[in-house]
């Protein structure tokens, strides 16, 4: 059976409406399949595949196509997703929030932090984004940083109370090192 992430992967010189075609005869052939699981996985990959991830117009519907991924748990096809969203929008919050936290749950901790460095580079303005990378940092024992983190998440929305319980945390994680 043909992969999930290799269906919407494009071949050497394919076009995008070559794969919209190629998918849509393979994915026909997979739903005759009385067995097959795409019967009810695939329901929103045909109107992403038509509005193309190309066209920014089509990249929100793009992105929740990748977010179903991921909620489902197929973090191949989701990171692929998210992946091409921020070749054509390098900006997209979403997209970004998303990459970090799919490579987060895969314990690429690593990677997560560098999304989380990229949306920082490029001047993302989101208390979410900023209290999940403050958590990440809390998880590296990083306190002063992710405390830097939690207070900009603050300066965004003082109302933001995840920033706030880990400004809490951080700050009690600072003092209880200082007494050691």
């Amino acid at each position: 059976m043909v992969s999930q992430h290799e269906i919407v992967k494009a071949k050497k010189g394919e076009s995008w409406n070559d794969v919209i075609i190629r998918v849509k005869a393979d994915l026909e052939k997979l739903v005759q399949s009385p067995a097959s699981r795409w019967q009810a996985d695939h329901y929103c990959l045909f109107p992403a595949l038509e509005f193309g991830v190309s066209n920014l117009a089509g990249l929100p519907l793009y992105l929740n196509c990748a977010f179903q991924y991921h909620l489902k748990g197929d973090l191949e096809v989701a990171e692929y997703m998210y992946q091409k969203c921020l070749k054509y929008d390098p900006s997209s919050l979403d997209a970004i929030r998303n990459l970090a936290a799919l490579y987060r749950a895969k314990g690429d901790l690593a990677r997560s932090e560098v999304i989380y460095q990229q949306g920082e580079k490029i001047g993302l303005r989101d208390p979410i984004f900023y209290t999940n990378y403050a958590n990440l940092l809390v998880h590296f024992g990083r306190f002063r940083e992710a405390l830097t983190k939690a207070e900009l998440a603050l300066e965004i929305n003082p109302n933001h109370e995840p920033a706030a319980a880990v400004k809490i945390q951080c700050h009690q994680k600072l003092i209880d090192s200082s007494k050691s």
